[in-house]
């Protein structure tokens, strides 16, 4: 199991610890078998053990000299390939939470000048440590956390572990899993024991550590413990989510393709589609409404009327074409037709201009046959 970074604090927090007595963290590093000078300023350190991986440290050190003396000061004793051991201890006496050597530099130099140097260590082969340990918890545990008291923060899961049975799937096993925070303690190794106390049922107990973090940083020094098995992954929304209704009524949301849809249970139906950049209204008979880029549609298998008690206008940029299969009609109390440059009236048969009353034709030149 892997360490995850911390959770949101939980609507009930567990009871703070007494911190108030925790002894500064004891902090020892080695380069090639020498304690590493006082005055190579350690700012933090961070070390992590999983089961069945190379353990890592990270050293991060103030690097307070001038860019102009940067060249001419000597080597870091913490070279590429150097051989690196860290000890850690607070209440207890000082014990090693690390053995590897150094696989990298990195220099970061902000506006501000305040340079970091940080230093990545490896062990050279993936760890052992708690490859062969006992199924059964020792007594008493290498370390008992109390909620409360030196447990700063607890995350648990458990559930039901799932097989298939042939029948469908049916619970075979509970699986649990969780990770704690708390003050530095060396006993926390991976492989090791602790028991949980003081957070009920089922929570508390012994349980084996999988994954381990230490980290030193500002004069304090905690210790992060993974165990069990990881936390069950979300199980993600399918990407078409249909809402159907009793009466019949259902809208479906499709994620794919960003698309609303709409039904009624008579039939009718309106879509709203992000992917095609339309709007689409269609009822049970067959008229339909489509708005798209390519602009607006109107279809009925029967009669399309427009009926206003006011004005009704047609105005287009472009040309305005009127076109039937059958006759047109156009009838009003008086009926005018102009055009600006020409107008031409034709019949392929017949043609025909008359009136009750009196009719004019009038013209700078008017041509008959």
């Amino acid at each position: 199991m892997t360490l995850a970074s911390p959770a949101s604090p939980s609507p009930d927090p567990l009871p703070p610890p007494d911190l108030a007595s925790s002894p500064l963290p004891q902090v020892l590093v080695y380069c090639n078998g020498d304690l590493l000078p006082q005055d190579i300023p350690l700012q933090s350190l961070w070390v992590e053990s999983t089961r069945g991986a190379a353990s890592g440290a990270r050293l991060e050190l103030l690097d307070s000299v001038l860019a102009d003396d940067r060249a001419a000061r000597p080597p870091s004793p913490l070279a590429l390939g150097a051989s690196v051991r860290i000890d850690l201890g607070g209440e207890q006496a000082a014990a090693t939470v690390f053995e590897g050597r150094v696989v990298g530099q990195r220099l970061a130099v902000p506006l501000d000048g305040s340079a970091r140097l940080f230093i990545e260590c490896r062990q050279p082969v993936a760890s052992e440590a708690g490859a062969e340990v006992a199924d059964a918890a020792p007594t008493p545990p290498a370390l008992e956390l109390r909620c409360g008291v030196n447990l700063i923060d607890f995350e648990g899961w458990i559930g039901e572990a799932a097989v298939d049975a042939g029948a469908g799937l049916q619970p075979a096993s509970t699986q649990a899993g969780g990770r704690a925070t708390c003050e530095g303690s060396a006993a926390a190794t991976v492989g090791a024991w602790i028991a949980f106390a003081g957070l009920g049922a089922p929570f508390d107990g012994p349980q084996r550590l999988d994954g381990v973090r230490h980290v030193v940083r500002q004069g304090r020094w905690i210790t992060e413990c993974a165990f069990g098995e990881p936390r069950p992954a979300a199980v993600p929304w399918p990407a078409t989510r249909p809402l159907a209704m009793p009466g019949g009524h259902r809208i479906a949301f499709d994620d794919g393709g960003n698309t609303l849809r709409i039904t009624t249970p008579a039939g009718h139906t309106a879509v709203l589609s992000d992917e095609d950049h339309a709007i689409r209204l269609q009822d049970a008979s067959g008229n339909r409404v489509e708005l798209t880029r390519a602009g607006l549609q109107l279809f009925s298998p029967n009669d399309i009327t427009l009926s206003a008690h006011g004005d009704i206008r047609l105005d287009a940029v472009g040309a305005l074409v009127i076109k039937s299969a059958a006759d047109v009609k156009l009838q009003g109390l008086n009926v005018a037709c102009e055009a600006v440059v020409g107008f031409a009236g034709k019949g392929s048969a017949t043609a025909e201009l008359s009136a009750s009353g009196q009719t004019v034709v009038k013209g700078a030149m008017v041509m008959i046959n």
